[in-house]
């Protein structure tokens, strides 16, 4: 009897399992049926010390070349945060914690958010604190959008969520705010209404698109918001809006914010919105179908931008860029042969802040190389490709933190570069045989886009800057309230001249080309980009002994106004123009001689008609930008201005000084004296070094129906044993970059305690992680009652090759107790045993899926791993003096197929087999997390179980609906499923959802099928299921059975979140032997799907 006991004890002894909370997502196999660890990584290529300023209301952070981009956010930071307090009424409670990155590459590398991107549904907070993040891409227009777009977010929240952890916690639990809400206002905020707005809105609304607001996602939803907050704006004034905010927090309702304040529905507001902006729009012409078909080279693919679409000096070679969600591809389309190919392809499609300015393309003068700048592990590289033969050289370039753009030079053997280094943009010249570059320019203003004109005498490009003098340097805020003009330098010259070509102050000049005598260039008209010219002439100024000539550029009105704005175009040393637009929702990429009109369908009259008839609501928002000309000199000649001194060969009489002189340059608005209303400059504070701090993140109290841990359940003989209801706290807390985590927590269950503190280091490119975990639980075999406690210690390490690739390790060492409890005699001279084991761990990662709403994802998971478990010390024994140990090997392939926006078809595959004299136990049926009710019977065919297979783990085949578990089992398992998720509501209803019950409430069409084995196959002679052997005194028979090895499941269920938490319902008939069941099974689970 007592070696009875002690085999039992044997067999409950592993029941615990190493709670390792931290490495669910790390390495947790088939521990809990399907839930296995994936997950996306952030990949550390470079080391950054902090420094920062503090100020009153904010902290500016930077790293090595940062420090005048934190100068910069707090100068402006000190104006925009005053005004954006005033416009919601509301007081910034907590400081600002503004984050600055030299470049986005470095912002990718952040951990911030990591830790959500697989996180847990239901009680769930991400407590991010007041943190602003960042990045400079070279023109300090958009790094402005940033800082009041950050600063507006972090109010709304503070407004609507709170400003501690505890309310933030109360509130986000109870109201999630979408998109087209909160970013859709931070948008409109930040931006106000620009061109790029403007012809986004014009494009949903002539389109239809915005009809279905509720179809609308990621872009188009923050458009579409923006667009509805300027027409509250526009309809009811600003001063709603801190009302709206206030009552959607106190209502904890959207809906209800709105109809409190101004009266209508959401529903209501929506139609009124559109009908708004279909009465703005409605005069506009469309541009014909038949007019892109004549001007198309090569069809056009949807869902992907196109940009850089640049024809190469020849003209018979066109070379452009595709990006969908962050992944780029190059193709060139060969005129001649009117075939197009890809010649280079990067990153991976995720939903991310993608960085859309790589890669930066540019022709050769003789046409036959293609030269392209990526950024690849935070490295600048150069790509020359030869079209003829299709190879590609590559090198690397230095003392240069981004490319924005480039053009070669007549001789083939230099480049002009528009580049970023220590927070500034200049122009460089850049050798291409020795790899080394010039600086051109040198001062804070920002010098983008530039073009060799006049062959390759001089350069255009844009910029910020206020005069034509190189060698100023802007004070105060100067760059905070300038627009990019045209400029031309004479670079060869001595003193390297500077002209400016145009002078706006409402809106940004763009993408200057020249041709001939003439430049092109994109700029604003009837609120939209269209191309522009200016050609450069000249006029007699006076006439003594030699005549005098004034230099200027005469402007010329667009011959061509779309309906939509142009996104892009490029003019070749041949006048071959390309222009990229957009229209109904699709790029267009059009070609033309620049000589030529490129569309007569809108004739010059219906331009000017529709213009003139266009009506415009009388409280539209100022969107107008006005056409003014203004005299800006090119150069002057022979013009004395010493008072003192005359000079009979230059003399200008009297008359002539009075004369105004007239020039027909391009100037737009009229330049206000901005600076006068500048706060006055305050003192910087002296630089700090940043220590670690940490802030409260990740906490949780909630309902928990699943494990916290991650390991295989000891063989006891019966069922696999269910995490059951209970309670999880959970408390995390990071420092500000969430470089470094700690977390930890209980969960309580009927008869479990579980507890774990989790440290994580993501500071390098190697992501360490140390877990302490201890569980403690009672359990019994029939005979005896048994105290169990399990104590465990955990290291691991990621190496991610990408974001969406890794290898990751784990070593553990886990401590045993188990405790006879004195029930009976034979109880109290039992023996305790106390066991160790060592336990290794590897797999390799990949996931690349695209969350889309609660259960419904886009993408690819796949997990191969390989475990090794080793019992240590002599008291640990098989029974036969041998030292146990177990090998495991097992995949999981998931792929999620988007068959028509958020409707899904799911595929998995699964399969593991295990080795070693101590096997593992595969139950195959039923569903992970199932919480059986009333009578159902969650185990079954336990005399089947093989016993004098040495098994010494089990686990849970899943998913195989329609049986509980046991219908199948063995050292091996395979199983497919396929489900159909279609979230009905969401799919078919046009208009916001406020329930997200209703919201997220989904139909499921669902197949399995699998087997679990012992032998090398499911038919294999071994398994018990093909044969029983029946003992009678001497005589022993074996029969064997035609069974089926393969048994599915099919059905249908519903999903949908009910208090936060994601409730799964199945019905499933199974089907063995190929005969269904008559009546289905019925599941019951709070957790995702596969």
């Amino acid at each position: 009897m007592n070696k009875l006991i002690k085999n039992n004890i044997k067999n409950i002894l592993l029941l615990s399992t190493i709670f390792l909370l931290a490495t669910t997502q790390l390495d947790a196999q088939f521990y809990n049926g399907t839930k296995v660890g994936f997950g996306k990584n952030r990949v550390q290529f470079d080391y950054f010390e902090w420094k920062f300023y503090r100020y009153q209301q904010y902290e500016t952070y930077f790293y090595t070349g940062g420090k005048e981009l934190a100068e910069y956010t707090a100068k402006v930071a000190r104006k925009y945060i005053p005004e954006q307090e005033e416009l919601f009424e509301f007081n910034l409670v907590d400081k600002i914690q503004f984050i600055i990155y030299n470049k986005q590459s470095h912002f990718k590398q952040s951990n911030i958010g990591l830790s959500l991107e697989n996180g847990e549904l239901g009680g769930i907070t991400s407590i991010m604190g007041e943190k602003v993040f960042l990045y400079f891409d070279g023109n300090h227009e958009n790094f402005d959008i940033q800082i009041k777009e950050g600063i507006a977010r972090v109010l709304i929240n503070q407004q609507v969520y709170g400003s501690n952890w505890r309310q933030v916690i109360k509130n986000s639990t109870l109201l999630t705010l979408p998109d087209w809400y909160q970013l859709g206002l931070t948008s409109y905020i930040s931006k106000g209404w620009d061109s790029e707005i403007e012809n986004s809105v014009r494009d949903g609304v002539m389109s239809g698109k915005y009809k279905k607001f509720n179809r609308l996602s990621d872009k188009d939803a923050i458009v579409a918001g923006h667009s509805l907050w300027a027409y509250i704006t526009a309809t009811y004034g600003e001063a709603v809006i801190p009302n709206i905010l206030y009552m959607t927090r106190v209502t904890q309702s959207v809906d209800k914010g709105f109809l409190y304040v101004l009266g209508v529905s959401t529903k209501s507001l929506t139609k009124e919105w559109m009908e708004y902006y279909k009465s703005e729009f409605k005069t506009l012409d469309k541009t014909p179908k038949e007019f892109y078909e004549k001007n198309e080279l090569f069809k056009i693919r949807k869902k992907r931008d196109y940009s850089q679409f640049k024809v190469s000096n020849d003209g018979n070679n066109f070379a452009y860029v595709t990006n969908k969600l962050g992944q780029y591809k190059i193709y060139i389309y060969y005129k001649d042969n009117d075939k197009k190919y890809k010649i280079f392809k990067k990153e991976f499609k995720l939903d991310r802040v993608n960085d859309y300015s790589y890669p930066v393309l540019a022709w050769h003068p003789a046409s036959e190389i293609l030269s392209f700048v990526t950024e690849e592990k935070g490295f600048l590289k150069m790509y020359y490709f030869d079209i003829n033969s299709g190879g590609l050289e590559v090198k690397a370039l230095f003392n240069l933190e981004k490319v924005t753009s480039m053009d070669y030079h007549d001789n083939g053997r230099e480049m002009v570069f528009s580049g970023v280094y220590k927070g500034q943009s200049d122009l460089y010249m850049y050798n291409i045989g020795a790899n080394t570059q010039k600086k051109i320019t040198n001062d804070l203003f920002d010098d983008l886009e530039p073009q060799f004109i006049e062959n390759s005498t001089k350069i255009i490009f844009t910029s910020n800057r206020l005069t034509d003098s190189l060698g100023y340097q802007p004070a105060n805020l100067e760059l905070f309230y300038n627009k990019r003009d045209v400029w031309i330098l004479d670079y060869l010259s001595e003193d390297k001249t500077l002209s400016r070509v145009t002078e706006s102050t409402k809106f940004s000049e763009s993408l200057p080309y020249g041709y001939d005598s003439a430049v092109y260039y994109l700029g604003e008209q009837d609120r939209v980009n269209t191309q522009f010219s200016a050609v450069k002439d000249s006029f007699i100024t006076h006439i003594d002994t030699t005549i005098h000539y004034h230099h200027f550029y005469e402007a010329k009105p667009a011959t061509t106004i779309f309906s939509r704005g142009i996104k892009e175009h490029f003019i070749n040393s041949r006048g071959v123009s390309t222009t990229v637009l957009v229209d109904d929702f699709k790029y267009h990429l059009l070609a033309n001689d620049i000589n030529e009109p490129i569309i007569d369908s809108i004739s010059q009259q219906q331009q000017q008609d529709s213009l003139q008839n266009e009506q415009l609501p009388k409280n539209l928002p100022d969107r107008s930008n006005s056409i003014l000309l203004k005299p800006v000199e090119y150069s002057s000649e022979g013009i004395n201005t010493d008072q003192e001194t005359v000079d009979i060969r230059n003399y200008v009489f009297e008359s002539e000084k009075t004369t105004p002189v007239q020039k027909n340059t391009i100037v737009i608005g009229e330049r206000k004296s901005e600076l006068d209303s500048l706060p006055e400059e305050f003192k910087m504070p002296n630089q700090r070094n940043y220590n670690l701090s940490f802030f409260n993140d990740n906490s949780a109290l909630r309902l928990s129906n699943n494990f916290v841990n991650g390991e295989y359940q000891l063989f006891t003989g019966g069922a696999f044993n269910g995490p059951g209801i209970g309670g999880l706290i959970k408390l995390g807390t990071v420092d500000l970059f969430e470089d470094h985590k700690i977390y930890g927590g209980v969960r309580i269950s009927s008869g479990t305690r579980e507890y774990f503190m989790t440290y994580q280091n993501l500071v390098r490119r190697w992501d360490k992680e140390y877990t302490f975990s201890r569980t403690t639980f009672s359990a019994t075999n029939g005979l005896n009652v048994f105290g169990v406690a399990t104590n465990t210690l955990h290291y691991s390490l990621k190496y991610p090759f990408s974001e969406v690739a890794s290898i990751r390790g784990t070593a553990s060492v886990r401590n045993d107790n188990i405790v006879v409890k004195s029930t009976d005699q034979f109880a109290l001279e039992a023996n305790n045993l106390n066991e160790f084991r060592g336990v290794i761990k590897m797999a390799y990662v990949f996931d690349n899926s695209r969350h889309k709403m609660p259960n419904i994802y886009f993408g690819t998971k796949f997990k191969l791993f390989g475990e090794y478990y080793q019992e240590v010390f002599e008291n640990n024994t098989t029974g036969d003096g041998t030292i146990g140990n177990t090998q495991v090997l097992g995949l999981d392939l998931r792929h999620s197929l988007q068959l028509s926006r958020e409707i899904v078809w799911v595929n998995r595959l699964a399969s593991s087999a295990s080795f070693g004299n101590e096997k593992l136990i595969y139950y195959m049926g039923s569903v992970d997390e199932w919480i059986p009710l009333g009578s159902q019977n969650r185990f079954i065919n336990q005399e089947d179980i093989d016993f004098t297979k040495n098994y010494r783990y089990q686990a849970l085949a899943a998913n195989l609906r329609g049986f509980p578990q046991n219908i199948r089992r063995g050292s091996n398992f395979a199983v497919i499923n396929s489900e159909l998720r279609v979230p009905v509501f969401k799919y078919f209803i046009r208009r916001p959802i406020r329930s997200k019950f209703i919201e997220n409430f989904q139909l499921i069409a669902f197949a399995d099928a699998g087997s679990a084995w012992d032998g090398v196959n499911p038919w294999d002679k071994e398994n018990r299921i093909n044969k029983d052997i029946i003992v009678d005194g001497p005589i022993k028979v074996t029969v064997f059975k035609n069974i089926d090895p393969i048994v599915a499941g099919y059905g249908f269920g519903m999903r949908t979140t009910l208090l936060g938490y994601f409730v799964r319902a199945d019905w499933a008939w199974g089907v063995e032997n190929g005969v269904s069941n008559k009546k289905p099974i019925f599941y019951l689970s709070l957790s995702l799907d596969i």
